[in-house]
């Protein structure tokens, strides 16, 4: 008469699970009354082991309170590890964003600045160059230069009443 699969699965030092996966993967084959021949079967259990699969390269087996608190102490030493792991993963992925990023004030104060180097430039724009456009057009230069600096002070005006379009 053969094992049960409990039986078994302690024999072989196992859950019975595994036997059952075992059983219908065909590693294990039962007997015509359903039960395991212990003789054939534990042989063939050990030949079709994957070794890469058995925890800690050995069977499971049966556990003491002792043994269950150091397996308890490990897990927990485990999960810290892998907490401070990520924990360090996620300090470097947030210097790796700061390091891609710019404060907003800095960003506001250096368009600012590019903004007023701009509108002085316009703003002295009939001086630097309203002779040399009086010359090449051939008018009188001091009603061309006054001409010039009332529409680019416009110009500015319209420009600084705009409100600009952010995209979606």
């Amino acid at each position: 008469m053969g094992l049960s699969i409990g039986d078994f699965a302690r024999l072989v030092g196992v859950s019975h699970e595994a036997i059952r996966k075992g059983i219908k993967s065909g590693r294990i084959v039962l007997s015509s009354d359903g039960s395991i021949d212990e003789t054939t079967q534990v042989e063939r259990w050990h030949a079709t082991r994957d070794p890469s699969k058995v925890r800690g390269g050995r069977p499971m087996t049966a556990s003491t309170p002792e043994a269950s608190a150091s397996a308890v102490a490990k897990f927990d030493q485990l999960k810290t590890a892998e907490k401070a792991l990520q924990v360090q993963l996620l300090q470097e992925e947030l210097r790796q964003v700061k390091a891609e990023t710019v404060n907003r004030d800095d960003v506001r104060r250096s368009l600012t600045a590019f903004a007023r180097l701009i509108r002085d430039k316009w703003v002295n724009f009939p001086n630097r160059y309203g002779q040399q456009i009086a010359a090449e057009v051939g008018c009188e230069p001091k009603s061309l230069m006054a001409s010039l600096d009332r529409f680019v002070r416009l110009q500015l005006d319209e420009i600084a009443n705009a409100k600009p379009t952010l995209p979606d």
